[in-house]
């Protein structure tokens, strides 16, 4: 039934509240005066005619009067109806006027000479207010015209006398109605303005609270500040306080509270559980606002020892998105009537203290991570720092051993002009900067040029090269370029030369062990072991005399055998 009469009272052409008002006012005034006229001119007969014939049956028989009247009302009626859903509310008020004062007002005035009686000043007072109240200040301007003229034009001599009185009842009923459409008026534009500065007083907030996160400030600062702003701007709130939900998604905990109360409460680690008796439980539940009287024996208001004056308890949610992550609870000593505006309000406070906390916690997210990272890049640039400086020492081990072990210092000094060829290299000066300070060394020494690379393998300096050339040459940066890389190609092809021989040592030495523990293990007595021990070493050392002692376990107090 509710969707019949709303697809039957459609509403949906006007913005305003009060424009909805005033069409469903004309659509029911149509809907009644329809139906009481159908039922008049179809069951109640005409007194004037013979036979209780009834109006519907005296307007089929030719009366003229009674057609007009019947056509026009149920022309009127639908052409009002259809342009009071189209939005043109004027036409439909006006229609209703004239219905009203085609119904009920002419066939009084214009069908006797007795007018100024009670029921027929009704009639005109309902069509002024009528006018007034659908059509406003025009309507009601030209209501009152048209039951002043219709009255000053239609009484009897003997009724001089009440006319005035009936007159100045006219003007009342029209002033008063005036007054209404004022206070009315004066009342909508109050509340506009009101709306207005509630919402300025709501952005106001909410770009305080946004600013919080734009200076980067911490959760707990942003909390506190945030509930301070909200208690500046709505006095009637002594206390308020913020509840998050913790990892588990159980528990609302008490991260922020105003006065000394909120101090002691956050002292005592304050929570309430998800889905509780109380207004923090349910807002988190139900992911709506609750409102709870405590003087309500069923309100699911919990009694706190620290907030003992609290009359009204106001909790709503703070949403991320879909998600539930809190609420903001907001308590007052007075007993306040908070509507529809007032909580939309307040849960605009809550979304935007929502998007504040989110904020914060991923601006806090992305500096832990960022510290994280940066630990771990200071970590690996720690670790490469070590592995290289691992990698130096091993090269520089690896190389001192392996130029140890030659038998003569490995150089190469050719002579072009004279094609002489000296493996004995003296160190030079330039030799001895390249190989000390690992660099390039330039110099021209007795009309020549001289110019020392050093060799590098992996960063280390094994050793250095030496050109000599006429003061005369030209050696343009690309040649040095040349010679670098062939330096670098010179130390990696050295450096494989090396794990090449490397390698072949250990080949051999591996041959030679596995060689004399085959021998070893063709013995069968301990004393041919050891015999065989001592010659084979003496082989591959070429010692001049070898002994070996084998020593009995502690505690043994026989004596050891020695060869």
């Amino acid at each position: 039934m509710p969707d019949v009469l709303e697809r039957l009272y459609d509403l949906s052409a006007y913005e305003s509240k009060t424009d909805r008002q005033n069409a469903l006012f004309v659509y029911i005034g149509l809907s009644v005066m329809f139906i009481l006229v159908s039922a008049y001119i179809l069951l109640i007969p005409d007194t004037g005619t013979v036979g209780n014939v009834t109006r519907l049956q005296d307007a089929l028989n030719g009366e003229l009067r009674s057609i007009l009247t019947l056509g026009l009302f149920y022309i009127g009626v639908p052409f009002a109806y259809f342009a009071t859903r189209r939005g043109n509310l004027t036409i439909g008020g006006f229609a209703i006027a004239l219905m009203w004062y085609v119904l009920a007002i002419v066939p009084v005035f214009f069908g006797s000479r007795n007018m100024i009686q009670p029921i027929n000043i009704l009639s005109l007072a309902i069509l002024i207010i009528i006018s007034g109240l659908i059509l406003r200040e025009r309507g009601l301007i030209g209501g009152t015209a048209v039951a002043l003229v219709t009255l000053a034009t239609n009484f009897s001599p003997d009724e001089i006398n009440t006319l005035p009185i009936s007159i100045s009842q006219l003007v009342g009923i029209s002033l008063f109605v005036f007054m209404y459409i004022r206070y009315a008026e004066v009342s909508r534009d109050e509340g506009i303005t009101i709306e207005g500065q509630q919402r300025l007083k709501l952005a106001a907030i909410t770009t305080e609270i946004a600013s919080l996160t734009l200076n980067r400030s911490e959760l707990s600062d942003v909390l506190k500040q945030g509930l301070e702003t909200i208690q500046n701007g709505y006095p009637q709130f002594y206390h308020a306080q913020v509840f998050l939900l913790d990892e588990t998604g159980r528990n609302a905990q008490l991260v922020s509270s105003t006065g000394e109360a909120g101090r002691a409460l956050l002292q005592r680690r304050h929570s309430i559980g998800v889905g509780s008796q109380s207004v923090i439980g349910q807002a988190t539940l139900r992911n709506t606002h609750i409102i709870a009287d405590s003087t309500d024996t069923q309100s699911v208001h919990r009694r706190n020892e620290f907030l003992p004056d609290t009359v009204l308890e106001a909790a709503f949610p703070l949403r991320v998105g879909d998600q539930v992550i809190g609420a903001l609870d907001l308590q007052s000593k007075l007993k306040l009537d908070l509507h529809e505006n007032d909580t939309s309000t307040y849960q605009s406070l809550a979304n935007s203290f929502a998007l504040a906390i989110d904020n914060v916690r991923q601006f806090e997210t992305s500096e832990a991570r960022i510290q994280e990272n940066q630990q771990l890049a200071q970590q690996a640039r720690q670790a490469l720092q070590e592995v290289a400086r691992l990698n130096k020492r091993l090269m520089e081990q690896a190389w001192s051993e392996y130029l140890i072990n030659q038998d003569e210092q490995l150089g190469v000094n050719v002579d072009f002009v004279s094609n002489e060829v000296e493996t004995n290299v003296a160190l030079s000066d330039t030799l001895a900067q390249a190989l000390e300070g690992g660099n390039t060394i330039q110099m021209v020494e007795n009309g020549n040029r001289l110019i020392a690379i050093p060799l590098k393998v992996r960063g280390q300096v094994v050793g250095a090269m030496e050109f000599e050339m006429d003061t005369d040459g030209n050696l343009d940066p690309n040649d040095l370029t040349l010679i670098q890389e062939v330096s670098e190609r010179f130390g990696l092809a050295a450096e494989n030369a090396r794990l090449v021989e490397e390698s072949q040592r250990t080949a051999q030495r591996e041959a030679l062990i596995n060689e004399i523990g085959s021998r070893l293990q063709a013995t069968n007595n301990i004393e041919s072991t050891l015999t065989e021990a001592v010659r084979s070493l003496n082989n591959v050392l070429g010692a001049k005399k070898v002994s070996i002692k084998l020593r009995q376990p502690e505690g043994s107090t026989q004596q050891n055998g020695t060869i």
